[in-house]
């Protein structure tokens, strides 16, 4: 099994070490003595891609790459992630393997990668590949899948016409919001008036909370408000970017959205 394929099936294994000393000139050693350890081998999960989804179409032009690492996973383990353009009927094997990276990352520690300033953003319409392999020292552990995904935020489906709210929500399904100009949402509060506790927060590399936003009422009930996006240039134009509104109950609502300005 191990001849034809390089592996020792799962289960514990006692090793040996022998030692030749038989021209050592210290009489304390013995000619030849021998140390023996157990190790169980256990098999390795493998290592799945999780975000961008596959064959997924978003939006963000830096999105953040996340996947879950193969376990047991050793303490010395990094990652690497390879993204590629897919060129039109390319195979995306051979568009990872041969096709200039656009990231190619190494000594990944965890199992999440921003997108790196230095690379460049991703362009409307097109179609990448993307693969993260882990290995230690020099050594290969294992690859995922290569998974695909296409840049692409001309979609009128996502746009909402100007005098429409969008309901926040506990959870964050993926899906994004394009606010032009305005940031309009809504919410329903079933507990006492007060201050309105709500942060955004952008969601690239750099992960900062907007600061100088302005203080807003929480009546009791259904609450709808209004943010002018354009307001001393705090938002980027084609970022996207996190709202979340912490409720009396400690409950959080979210809403994803990508600031436009026409």
């Amino acid at each position: 099994m191990v001849s034809q394929t390089g592996r020792f099936l799962e289960g514990e294994y006692e090793y040996c070490f022998e030692v030749d000393v038989s021209e050592s000139k210290d009489p304390r050693l013995p000619p030849v003595f021998e140390n023996c350890f157990t190790h169980l081998l256990l098999p390795r999960t493998p290592l799945l891609l999780i975000n961008p989804v596959d064959g997924d179409e978003i939006c963000n032009r830096r999105p953040q790459f996340i996947w879950q690492p193969p376990m047991p996973l050793p303490a010395d383990a990094r990652f690497r992630l390879l993204l590629t353009e897919v060129k039109d009927r390319q195979d995306i094997v051979e568009a990872i393997t041969y096709n200039p990276p656009i990231i190619n990352q190494a000594n990944i520690p965890g199992n999440t990668l921003f997108y790196p300033s230095n690379a460049p953003e991703l362009k409307e319409g097109q179609k990448y590949a993307w693969q993260v392999t882990v290995y230690v020292a020099k050594t290969i552990l294992t690859r995922s899948e290569v998974w695909t995904f296409i840049h692409k935020c001309q979609d009128p489906k996502r746009e909402i016409t100007p005098d429409s709210y969008r309901e926040l929500k506990e959870v964050d399904g993926g899906d994004f919001y394009v606010a032009d100009t305005w940031l309009r949402f809504s919410l329903n509060n079933p507990y006492a008036a007060g201050e309105l506790n709500y942060s955004i927060t952008a969601m690239d590399a750099s992960g900062k909370t907007v600061k100088g936003l302005p203080n807003l009422k929480l009546a009791a009930g259904l609450n709808k408000y209004e943010i002018d996006l354009s307001e001393k240039n705090k938002f980027k134009v084609g970022r996207e970017y996190m709202l979340s509104v912490q409720l009396a109950d400690n409950r959080t609502l979210r809403l994803r959205f990508i600031y436009k300005n026409e």
